[in-house]
């Protein structure tokens, strides 16, 4: 068995297990402990530096600035994001969730949630919330200092029902609802180059697969000037047909 086929092989055996963290890193307080994390469809990691605790009704009732790294949400797109504007559809950068740092990317932002947070509480509750206030300003209220700089601070949410505040960023349900929301409109094309059944071609690998080298990749086809594709193919697609699924499980 090749080697992307034995990726593939043992992400379906403990797939179980995506989005846990280690107990070792967890016990040891490891900020980075969602690095080490089997990652689920539809996701990535994201470094954050403030949390934002959200009532039901959207307001903003605390913030603070934290240091540790976790599991989003994300979309092909926003996976492999570099100049071009590209909201993640839940966490993300400052700039994306709060309008006053940048209109253009919050609207994008709230685009992308309104389409999918349905009727969930939760999801509603941070829509209403980067809607209708500004995160900076709240930061400022809370005794939290901001800076033109922290433009691209990673922001995460915890909502706050009843007397509960629920973390979204561990919220399994929100994950899920993430993943059943990528596969609803999906239709089987055929197979991939590993023989897995296509129905999203991709061609925007994950990075991050060696963390000293963030752009660090195990597949791309990105060959397209001068000796394109050493003259064997005439476009990206020819070259590498793989199905987005089978692209995030082999990394």
């Amino acid at each position: 068995m090749s080697l992307f086929g034995n990726l593939l092989t043992t992400y379906e055996i403990i797939q179980g297990a995506s989005g846990q963290t280690p107990h070792s890193a967890e016990k040891d307080g490891d900020a980075d402990a969602a690095k080490k994390a089997l990652i689920p469809y539809g996701h990535t990691t994201l470094p954050v530096s403030l949390s934002v605790l959200v009532g039901v009704n959207g307001c903003i009732r605390g913030v603070a600035k934290i240091k540790r790294t976790i599991i989003i949400p994300c979309t092909e797109e926003s996976m492999g994001r570099t100049i071009k504007p590209v909201p993640h559809p839940l966490f993300d950068q400052l700039q994306y969730v709060d309008s006053e740092r940048s209109p253009e990317k919050t609207s994008m932002y709230l685009q992308q949630l309104a389409k999918w947070k349905g009727d969930d509480a939760k999801l509603e509750a941070v829509f209403r919330c980067v809607s209708e206030h500004s995160i900076s300003e709240a930061a400022a209220h809370y005794g939290v200092e901001l800076t033109d700089k922290d433009d691209k601070a990673g922001v995460c949410f915890e909502v706050q029902i009843g007397l509960e505040d629920s973390d979204l960023s561990n919220d399994v349900d929100i994950r899920n609802r993430w993943i059943a929301y990528l596969q609803r409109s999906q239709h089987k094309l055929g197979k991939d180059i590993f023989g897995e059944d296509l129905y999203t071609p991709t061609t925007n690998f994950p990075k991050k697969v060696v963390s000293s080298d963030a752009n660090a990749k195990l597949l791309s086809a990105n060959d397209s000037t001068n000796f394109t594709f050493r003259g064997r193919f005439s476009s990206k697609e020819q070259a590498l047909l793989v199905d987005s699924a089978s692209s995030q499980k082999i990394n």
